[in-house]
């Protein structure tokens, strides 16, 4: 403000109530040729001995004598007005000489005007709701609003004892400002985010910093302005707002300033601003009767207009209001502030008005989002909270609190209030508030699951709390709970049937290996006397009785290879431990054991890279040993059995397949093939125990995979199996 005051044409002295000095404009300063600090504090009879201000009357002139520099007597034409702001009382106004009275007249008339344009820009920047800088080329601050003075700490310290270096981190010195300059020769602004501690609020804030160059009487200006956008930062709508780019003079703010005139008769703009013009791409002339012709009001805010005139009469100091304009088809939003004075039958209207389409498009956009999330959030099948950093509420969606009065009700309070409210035991609120704070320490979600009874009947609740921080400052937590009562019921109904099932296959497992070892001994009993009995009597017994002693010998025989087979079967299990191996040299060996059956039938084997894998060795040799001797037992006697073993690699798995060109399988009898015991052939044809097959699903089974077959009688067998990635 010192340099608009600056530029006031007339010698102007500023005082207190008690008429001590205050400020001397420049041409103040000129005229009496001195400097500020020979006056200051001093009262106005220092420079005006013979001042007597028992009969001073506002706005009126008055003659006093000066003896300038030079010894000589003036007579001075004085005017002071009061101006009650801050601690500045009046404004004494000087001219060179007393003037007539129609000089006088005309000297009130351009002060008067002066005077007032001054009043509207400082009423127009301080009650604005952002920060003003204005630097001269030297990065020198030379004027600031009271929001800046405000959010920057400003104290008694002059404005021109800081730099822009200083305030803002962006820019570190001197010469990073030069740079900054450079850049706005080639962009028009320069915009950016800071964050800065609020000491109204005590907290960190962010701010939208924008650069404005501005030439001014042939010399450059920037204005920077700031505004806070914490809380749209946080509603993750980020509202880009440029109107704010202000100026000193009326072309260069965002905002139009106007006085309007209202007579009985008609209305018209006394002035306008060009800055009118730039903002709603429409000029409107000043002192046109017939402006409302081409501007018109929008009909549905007619009636608010109105009712806003009426109300205005009864406060006659100021007008607000917002609506839309109609400039043809074109709709655009406008928002206006201004002071209102009535003299003679005529109101005038001085203020200031702004483009507000982009704001209103931004919070209708804004509403339609929060109305979209509110609607997902109380149509989600769980409850959902939000909380302070205090774990109070500040949202809950109707599944958490079905009632809406009690709902809005627990905004602003915690777990503790609502148990007090409902007289419940604190335990579960204590126990949440253990979890809150573990979450906010920690930075981490953390989940668990309440227990609630409710008429008898146990309840659970899977709840979790997720922290939600920026740049390191918390801001807020939230909270969500589903009912898991059906999934925590089938949880530990299945963990009792596995615990049964566990002690069921203990129990299994004792009766198989006690009853295969009781069993051993009299079957080799059995077969013992029965070849006793064959190699000692066999001379005593006629055909039939020899016949007979061949078959108890043997079926005992089989029995005992059953009973072995059984007992195999069972200790094929996950003890053995998990080994990564190459299949490769695995099957090498299977084929080393098996080499003198392979010679035997001229088998030929044929066996694809396989891959090396985890698994457990011991079971997967058996594994290839079992399909590998099938393939050449169930092979045609006048065929060479041929044997190819290939692998292929899946997304969750391992795919095997061991082909053989052997008799095949009735289709019937696919699934049949491993159950253990199970045979399709006569023995006498094919020998064996029937167990083979069995031993491999289990194996493949441990390996978390699956086995089938595919076959065509006298064609061949395909076997495949699968072993997981996963084990």
């Amino acid at each position: 403000m010192r340099d608009l005051f600056d530029t006031f044409p007339l010698p102007t002295i500023v005082v207190d109530k008690n008429f001590t000095i205050l400020d001397v404009n420049e041409a103040g300063l000129g005229f009496l040729n001195t400097n500020l600090n020979s006056v200051f504090s001093k009262n106005i009879t220092a420079i005006f001995p013979h001042f007597d201000s028992s009969n001073l009357k506002s706005k009126e002139y008055f003659e006093v004598l000066y003896r300038d520099a030079f010894g000589s007597t003036k007579t001075l034409s004085v005017q002071f007005c009061t101006y009650s702001k801050d601690d500045i009382y009046g404004l004494f106004y000087v001219h060179h000489a007393a003037f007539s009275n129609s000089t006088s007249r005309y000297a009130a008339k351009k002060s008067k005007v002066l005077l007032h344009k001054l009043h509207i820009f400082e009423s127009l920047v301080n009650q604005n709701n952002q920060g003003i800088f204005l630097f001269n080329e030297s990065g020198q601050l030379i004027y600031l609003n009271k929001f800046a003075a405000t959010r920057f700490e400003f104290k008694k310290k002059k404005n021109k004892d800081f730099y822009y270096w200083q305030l803002f981190d962006s820019v570190g010195n001197e010469s990073q400002w030069d740079a900054t300059l450079k850049n706005l020769k080639n962009q028009n602004e320069i915009v950016q985010t800071i964050y800065k501690f609020d000491p109204i609020s005590k907290k960190t804030r962010a701010l939208a910093v924008v650069v404005n160059e501005r030439l001014i009487e042939n010399q450059n200006y920037y204005v920077v302005t700031f505004s806070d956008i914490t809380e749209i930062e946080k509603d993750k709508s980020v509202i880009n707002e440029k109107d704010n780019h202000l100026n000193l003079f009326h072309k260069n703010i965002p905002v139009a300033i106007y006085e309007f005139v209202i007579t009985k008769e008609s209305s018209y703009f006394n002035y306008i601003s060009k800055a009118f013009q730039k903002i709603f791409d429409f000029e409107i002339a000043i002192h046109d009767l017939k402006w409302n012709s081409e501007v018109r009001l929008h009909p549905d805010d007619f009636l608010k207009f109105t009712t806003n005139l009426n109300e205005m009469k009864e406060n006659i100091s100021e007008f607000k209001f917002s609506g839309r304009f109609l400039f043809g088809s074109k709709v655009v939003w406008f928002e206006t502030n201004a002071t209102v004075t009535q003299e003679n039958g005529v109101t005038l209207f001085n203020g200031i008005i702004l483009n507000s389409t982009e704001r209103i498009k931004n919070e209708e956009e804004a509403t339609k989002n929060r109305r979209l999330n509110d609607s997902v959030l109380h149509n989600i099948p769980a409850d959902v909270a939000v909380f302070d950093e205090n774990h109070n509420y500040k949202f809950i969606n109707s599944n958490g609190i079905a009632n809406r009065d009690l709902r809005e009700w627990m905004i602003g309070k915690n777990d503790f209030d609502y148990c007090q409210f409902k007289g419940l035991d604190t335990k579960l609120a204590e126990e949440r508030r253990r979890y809150f704070m573990q979450a906010k320490t920690s930075k981490e979600s953390v989940d668990w699951i309440d227990q609630i009874t409710k008429a008898d009947k146990k309840f659970y609740i899977y709840r979790r709390f997720s922290p939600i921080y920026n740049n390191d400052e918390f801001m807020y937590m939230i909270g969500y709970g589903i009912d898991v009562t059906v999934l925590k019921e089938t949880q530990l109904q299945l963990e009792l049937q596995n615990k049964i099932l566990t002690n069921k296959n203990q129990e299994l497992e004792r009766f198989t290996y006690i009853a295969s070892h009781d069993l051993q001994e009299p079957l080799l009993s059995l077969i013992s006397f029965s070849q006793l009995l064959e190699e000692e009597y066999s001379a005593v017994l006629d055909d039939e009785g020899r016949l007979f002693v061949q078959f108890i010998n043997k079926s005992a025989t089989r029995m005992r290879s059953l009973i072995s087979g059984l007992m195999e079967y069972n200790r094929i299990n996950m003890k053995e431990a998990l080994d990564s191996f190459d299949f490769n040299v695995l099957v090498k060996e299977v084929r080393d054991d098996l080499s003198l059956n392979i010679n035997k039938f001229e088998a030929i084997i044929s066996v694809e890279d396989l891959p090396t894998l985890p698994c457990y060795p011991t079971f997967i040799r058996i594994l290839f040993q079992n399909l590998i001797s099938n393939a050449i037992k169930f092979t045609a006697k006048e065929v060479i059995p041929v044997i190819k073993i290939t692998c292929k690699e899946r997304e969750e798995d391992w795919l095997f397949q061991v082909a053989d060109n052997g008799i095949g399988i009735n289709g019937k009898n696919l699934q049949e093939i491993f159950m253990i015991f199970k045979r399709l052939q006569m023995e006498e044809n094919y020998p064996g125990q029937g167990i083979g097959l069995a031993h491999c699903k289990k194996i493949v089974e441990i390996h978390k995979g699956d086995i089938w077959v595919e076959s065509k009688e006298e064609i061949g067998s395909v076997f495949i199996f699968t072993i997981s990635k996963h084990i």
